[in-house]
């Protein structure tokens, strides 16, 4: 599965905080996933949130996604959902112009 759409860290998001998502959330987007908290995708068609992990052996989430804070990108990997939870579990990243 493929999925474009914005990095967002998921409490922000969540909560609302600082507006949660968008260029005006960039820095706390930033800091928030420098801090550990969850990264996610913001689906840019259906407007639904993955939480996104990589596939074993990559180099982690937040670290991989930190320079696309606030960006919109697309993910490529697979899907899988339990008890309402949305994951991606991503084998890459590219981001679109």
């Amino acid at each position: 599965m493929t999925v474009t759409g914005e990095v967002i860290d998921i409490k922000c998001y969540t909560t609302e905080m600082m507006g949660g998502k968008g260029e005006e959330h960039k820095q706390c987007a930033i800091d928030c996933i420098k801090g550990g908290l969850p990264v996610g995708i913001l689906d840019a068609k259906t407007e639904k949130v993955y939480v996104v992990v990589p596939k074993a052996g990559m180099k982690g989430a937040n670290d991989e996604l930190l320079p696309f804070a606030a960006k919109v990108v697309k993910l490529t990997g697979t899907f899988a959902e339990k008890s309402g939870q949305k994951i991606l579990i991503y084998t890459k990243v590219e981001e679109t112009k």
